[in-house]
């Protein structure tokens, strides 16, 4: 509520009207909150008892997924997360679930994937440690999710067009 307001309030009158906003909102604001993370938590915990149960899953892969998984449910992972990008969750957990199904018959081409994904990953974490809390380096991270989507789960469909290229790039204007 406060970056819609436009930051902080500088004068009482601001104050005043963020007040009323807060109250016209709190509830439906909470709400939508619930539930968007009830699935998000129930999904989580099937996928992780899975890995836990899977036979043969190569250790290189429990690690990545487990991995992805801490990074989009841990404790704070909402306000993290943020309210806007909460509705996503569900679609890279089902990008989780899809790999693991397809596994089976395609652990080399997981595996070169698993390789694409941490090349540009290693580079984005170097970015993110000198960028700390920029929202632009915030929205790469979720092109790396998308990116999962598209080299591990196809069928799940990405929130629009990805490479890693695309990431290259906005990593690039970061630093330019």
């Amino acid at each position: 509520m406060l970056g819609d307001a436009g930051g902080p309030p500088v004068h009482a009158a601001g104050f005043a009207a963020l007040v009323r906003t807060a109250r016209e909102r709190v509830i439906p604001l909470t709400t939508e909150t619930v539930l968007a993370v009830h699935p998000v938590i129930g999904t989580s915990r099937a996928l992780q008892e899975r890995l836990t149960v899977m036979r043969g899953l190569p250790a290189d892969v429990g690690a990545d997924v487990r991995g992805q998984l801490a990074g989009l449910v841990h404790p704070g992972f909402v306000a993290d997360t943020g309210i806007r990008r909460l509705a996503g969750l569900p679609r890279y957990l089902r990008g989780i679930s899809h790999r693991l199904d397809r596994l089976g018959g395609n652990v080399e081409r997981d595996a070169l994937a698993m390789r694409r994904v941490h090349a540009v990953a290693a580079e984005y974490r170097q970015l993110a440690a000198q960028h700390p809390g920029d929202p632009a380096v915030a929205a790469i991270r979720w092109m790396l999710e998308e990116l999962r989507i598209s080299l591990f789960a196809q069928p799940v469909g990405t929130a629009g067009p990805v490479s890693e290229r695309r990431i290259y790039r906005a990593m690039d204007e970061l630093t330019a």
